[in-house]
């Protein structure tokens, strides 16, 4: 099923924080492109006072970003309604760059009635091309914290750059190519965010199943999307616990195997502590006969690979949601939702 219901930045991984247990990351941008309902406040903490006069001081953390107020934003939703199709094809000219544009009479197609939506007819872009390259490679893009307060990397657009083009041409040594389904079962790690970044550049679609699933919901989505590619990790860390995903992900292969033998062609592992000069220590997990040591891989790529033009329409990624018959349900989202 695909959604029609409107335009959203194609940053869809930006200005978002994420936080599992005590791992998490920021990935910093530009602003939004969808009007949101925001104050003009800037955030801010209670101050414990020993005065009896000021008990709840209230102290600015920061600046706020925005200028927008609850007034605003009903003028631009208005303008949203009233006209539809110049709301967003301005939007989409202003806050994306396209590869090819798109036909100026074709931004909105079809009706909601006849469920044949279409959005940019026409128009060719990359969200990896929009979410990193066109931004100042020197200024910060990603900073992740990890289980532990001086477990700390902080990555520039130019870095994301580099290594999600060296992924990106890792999962095309291992055959996928655009349209392919990538399943991801990891950990809050930048490799996370690296890896479906390095989807959208190469035109597959990626579908995150949540490291907290267990074997049988992760074997259920992959056989549901025909998925021939895993990506996973050796163990995801939350509160000081290990959590071995690795024999998680092989529990479930196992599944999958007794229902298709033959549909997983590759489980791509990451290795949560790999160094440098990891390739000759011993293997952190048991090493299955389809297991690739994924930083290993993506070390030996080159560090460039050309965005591949997708329509506005194609698919960028798929979401399961479990139903009332315990059956994982499929949603797309399109590069522009």
């Amino acid at each position: 099923m695909k959604l029609g219901l409107g335009v959203i930045s194609l940053q869809w991984l930006v200005s978002t924080t994420i936080v599992t247990g005590g791992e998490g990351f920021v990935l910093s941008t530009s602003s939004p492109v969808v009007p949101a309902r925001q104050t003009t406040t800037s955030a801010a903490v209670l101050k414990s006072s020993t005065s009896s006069d000021n008990d709840n001081e209230i102290e600015s953390v920061y600046a706020a970003k925005t200028i927008s107020s609850f007034d605003k934003y009903k003028k631009i939703h208005a303008e949203s309604i009233k006209d539809p199709e110049k709301y967003w094809g301005d939007l989409a000219k202003t806050e994306l760059d396209w590869i090819t544009p798109f036909d100026d009479d074709k931004i909105l197609q079809g009706d909601l009635i006849k469920g044949d939506v279409r959005w940019f007819a026409g128009g060719k872009l990359n969200a990896c091309y929009n979410a990193l390259d066109r931004h100042n490679p020197d200024d910060l893009a990603v900073i992740w914290e990890g289980d532990e307060p001086d477990d700390v990397r902080k990555i520039t657009f130019g870095e994301m750059v580099e290594k999600v083009s060296s992924i990106s041409n890792a999962l095309k040594a291992k055959g996928v190519e655009k349209g392919d389904v990538v399943t991801i079962y990891m950990p809050m790690i930048p490799e996370l965010a690296m890896t479906m970044l390095a989807c959208a550049r190469i035109g597959a679609i990626h579908s995150v199943v949540f490291a907290g699933f267990s074997a049988e919901a992760l074997a259920s989505r992959v056989l549901a999307a025909s998925c021939e590619v895993v990506v996973t990790a050796d163990h995801g860390l939350r509160g000081g616990r290990k959590l071995d995903l690795k024999s998680i992900v092989n529990s479930a292969m196992d599944i999958v195997e007794s229902t298709n033998k033959d549909l997983v062609k590759n489980v791509l592992v990451w290795e949560r502590d790999y160094k440098d000069d990891s390739t000759v220590e011993e293997v952190p997990y048991e090493m299955k006969e389809k297991d690739v040591r994924m930083d290993i891989l993506v070390a030996d790529q080159r560090p460039f690979c050309a965005p591949e033009p997708m329509d506005a329409e194609d698919t960028l990624f798929i979401l399961y949601t479990s139903g009332s018959t315990g059956q994982p349900k499929v949603r797309s989202v399109l590069f522009l939702l």
